[in-house]
């Protein structure tokens, strides 16, 4: 990189999040991009590179911010490990192992609770102040592709590999010894890559799933009833929404990033960012 930090030269991004400066101090909004020469923080407004995480490969689905504590983490892609860093520091200031790869990993908001979803389908649920394991149990038949923890601390959503998302209530999760889902969806007909919860509160929540099988799916966690699908031309591997929930960005394979109003049936004024 150059003396004012921008990049230079490609480099793959393998996953990317973003935060606001009320999470990293100072800073204003900046994107997270994990790649094969660690994560590297970068100005949303400027382009400038502003921080470098090193000694890692992450996962995809398994790297960010530990809740709103100002540190990050990463799940290593080829081995049962986890780094985490203070904001600012290249290199990781914890190191720990994993009693198996993970190949998802999400935290309560408060950063009292860690979520790990496996390469055999389980999900493990540790105590951050302790880092006592408080539950293991097999949640799904193949890996688990991404787990995301509800803002108001809910409900954990897991997607997987074996094309089935479940959405399970937080406090059932600490009664049983072997969990069951609050709601189980089998919509889709190829591996589950990416969720996103839409805005919204306790019951009044809108789970969004995307799949290698093309489609986009809407599913009500009141009812647990699917709300709509939308089939995209190329498989989907990431998802999200905007701050209102108003309208869905997937990143598709053929480098394209489509977008969609899930109030709107039709395809009439979806949207397409092309340049990858």
């Amino acid at each position: 990189s150059s003396a004012h930090g921008a990049v230079s030269g490609p480099r793959r991004a393998d996953g990317v999040v973003g935060w606001r400066g009320s999470q990293l101090g100072a800073m204003g909004e900046v994107v997270l991009a994990a790649c094969s020469e660690g994560i590297l923080g970068t100005d949303l407004r400027s382009g400038a590179l502003v921080a470098t995480f090193e000694e890692t490969t992450p996962q995809p689905h398994a790297f960010g911010l530990i809740g709103g504590s100002g540190h990050l983490f990463a799940v290593q892609s080829k081995k049962a490990l986890w780094h985490a860093w203070s904001w600012g520091d290249k290199k990781p200031c914890y190191r720990a192992s994993l009693p198996e790869k993970m190949t998802a990993m999400a935290f309560s908001h408060d950063a009292s609770l860690c979520f790990g979803g496996s390469v055999a389908g389980s999900i493990y649920v540790w105590q951050m102040g302790t880092g006592c394991l408080l539950r293991y149990w097999p949640a799904h038949f193949r890996e688990v592709t991404q787990l995301i923890v509800s803002q108001d601390g809910s409900f954990l959503v897991s997607g997987s590999a074996d094309a089935n998302v479940h959405v399970y209530n937080l406090a059932d999760i600490f009664v049983e010894q072997t969990p069951k889902p609050f709601h189980s969806w089998s919509g889709h007909s190829l591996a589950v890559t990416s969720l996103a919860l839409l805005p919204g509160t306790a019951l009044r929540q809108v789970v969004a799933s995307a799949s290698l099988d093309r489609s986009v799916r809407l599913w009500d966690i009141s009812t647990g009833q699917p709300v709509m699908s939308r089939s995209l031309a190329s498989p989907i591997h990431s998802i999200c929404s905007n701050p209102t929930g108003s309208e869905i960005f997937c990143a598709c394979r053929n480098g394209e990033i489509r977008s969609f109003s899930p109030s709107c049936g039709s395809e009439e004024g979806d949207g397409v960012l092309l340049g990858h």
